[in-house]
């Protein structure tokens, strides 16, 4: 009966420490409303698996014409849409080198090209970005992605914020200016589409490599973001496994790092176990005297 309560007992510890990370933050499958409690200071991205993004919308390219996210993208190949505004010094540059680091890799151990198998676009959430900033960025980041077809794979747009409002709404995109340092608050994220442009998956962080902590800088790989590109290529939804990530990391813009908020709850989930320890080994100890006194009960009445 001890052990049992014991293995129960840890059972639940271990569990709600898991809870209490996954419930605060985790988003919701397929599209959701606005959260009550998000706020200029919690801007999230709420996975919209299998939402049509409005292709038609109508941005800026490079050099000011007016182009739609259906003619900028290659026919028949999946898109990687990076919302990111051109004037953030902080996350999106860093997810914009993330997505050129991963495209290098790409092509170098897949053969895998922007501008020939997927699109690589990004467009900026802030309405007050002119082409010219784009035709600048596209150029930075086609020269370090060292390829002539990333040109035509990899644009940059602007747009007015209705537009950009019904691409940030669609892909679940939550960004907040923030007047008091003239800023946006955002998250990080990647999202990729298929042709048609249906969400098919969500990439979270600002590094899209494959998460092996024992691989040198030399032999990072990008076999799950190649994967999912593949199965958007061909019309398939991916699945939800980037939500604990997501609930559990928090990019922190100005100190430059992730908020691990799993290490509240394993503090939580510790704090847990080692009172239920001393619980168990309490009443452990107070069974043990009992059956002491009771025996010893019977040999004094023997």
């Amino acid at each position: 009966m001890t052990r049992q309560l014991f293995l129960g007992l840890m059972f639940i510890s271990t569990l709600a420490p898991l809870a209490y990370a996954q419930g605060r933050k985790g988003p919701a499958d397929g599209p959701s409303g606005p959260d009550p409690s998000a706020g200029p200071g919690n801007p999230e991205i709420r996975q919209k698996l299998r939402e049509q993004v409005p292709m038609e919308t109508m941005f800026r390219d490079e050099q000011g014409n007016n182009v739609t996210l259906a003619s900028v993208a290659l026919p028949n190949r999946p898109i990687i849409l990076v919302p990111a505004y051109l004037g953030c010094q902080h996350l999106c540059n860093s997810v914009i080198d993330g997505v050129c680091e991963a495209a290098k890799l790409l092509a170098k151990d897949h053969g895998y090209i922007a501008g020939v198998d997927y699109t690589i676009i990004v467009f900026s959430f802030d309405p007050k970005e002119k082409p010219a900033q784009a035709l600048a960025y596209q150029r930075r980041w086609v020269t370090e992605y060292g390829r002539k077809e990333g040109e035509q794979g990899w644009r940059f747009l602007t747009g007015t914020q209705e537009s950009i409002d019904l691409v940030c709404d669609a892909v679940g995109y939550e960004r907040f200016y923030d007047t008091s340092i003239k800023e946006y608050k955002h998250s990080a994220g990647i999202i990729l589409l298929t042709p048609s442009g249906v969400v098919s998956r969500y990439f979270m962080g600002h590094t899209f490599l494959d998460d092996d902590e024992n691989a040198t800088a030399e032999k990072k790989t990008v076999k799950n973001l190649k994967l999912a590109l593949i199965e958007a290529g061909e019309g398939k939804i991916g699945s939800l496994a980037d939500r604990f990530v997501l609930s559990c990391y928090r990019y922190d813009m100005y100190k430059g790092k992730y908020a691990f908020e799993v290490l509240t709850a394993v503090k939580i989930g510790g704090a847990l176990t080692l009172a239920l320890i001393v619980i168990v080994y309490a009443i452990v100890l107070l069974r043990s005297r009992f059956r002491k006194g009771h025996n010893q009960g019977n040999m004094v009445t023997t």
